[in-house]
């Protein structure tokens, strides 16, 4: 069972940058909790359904599936991979978190996208 942190997921804390946009957070910049799988179609509110992004990008997106904003936002999948490689080594109540979101954004995409390692497979 994933420990479910509400909207305030210590990944916003953690995060350096905008999983959508990689734009360094900052003062004027602030992250928000972005859910992978939305939060109104089902979406824990745990870390492996997190994204740390912008107000901006979260809001853009909605509840819209996570495999039609990559296909409207092809630049986004590099941003996210780019994310991700920030984000390798951390850990959360034990869980490795890139391996965990990692997971639920392979999932989502639905073969749109493929995040895995260093490197992406972007399919379209």
């Amino acid at each position: 069972m994933e420990l479910s942190f509400g909207y305030s997921s210590p990944v916003k804390k953690i995060a350096k940058i905008c999983a959508y946009t990689g734009k360094e957070f900052g003062k004027s910049l602030r992250p928000t909790f972005e859910h992978i799988l939305p939060h109104s179609k089902g979406g824990a509110n745990g870390i492996a359904n997190c994204l740390a992004t912008t107000a901006t990008s979260n809001h853009a997106r909605g509840n819209m599936r996570f495999d039609k904003w990559l296909r409207l936002n092809p630049g986004v999948t590099g941003h996210i991979q780019n994310y991700l490689n920030n984000m390798r080594g951390i850990k959360i109540d034990d869980t490795d978190y890139v391996e965990a979101v990692k997971k639920t954004l392979n999932r989502e995409a639905r073969g749109v996208a493929a995040f895995a390692g260093n490197k992406m497979n972007i399919k379209f």
